[in-house]
């Protein structure tokens, strides 16, 4: 996983608030290079497909398994990605007015 990305950190670290210097993110959460829990592999193949819709918050689309994630949807799933910068045009992905169908 490490050096795929050269923008991507070294090891895995909180965020923290800018305001009171707290981490934002929820200990629950997993951060680049943690596995996912057993429980997501055990139940994504019978809750993807039947998704109505589909939050990605976070993720370069880079690595897997989350960059296979909005393929396991149905076509008719919108997808709503949550990053800072536009990700997984490579993987159809699309942006603005072309996000619309």
């Amino acid at each position: 996983i490490y050096n795929v990305d050269p923008s991507a950190p070294k090891e895995s670290t909180n965020i923290l608030c800018d305001k009171c210097g707290k981490p934002t993110v929820k200990p629950s959460t997993v951060l680049f290079g943690s596995r996912l829990p057993r429980e997501f592999f055990d139940l994504s193949d019978r809750d993807l497909p039947a998704a109505d819709l589909l939050i990605v918050a976070g993720t370069s689309l880079v690595v897997s398994p989350a960059n296979s994630v909005v393929e396991r949807v149905g076509a008719d799933c919108p997808r709503l990605i949550v990053n800072k910068d536009p990700v997984g045009k490579d993987l159809g992905i699309r942006y603005g007015k072309a996000a619309t169908h």
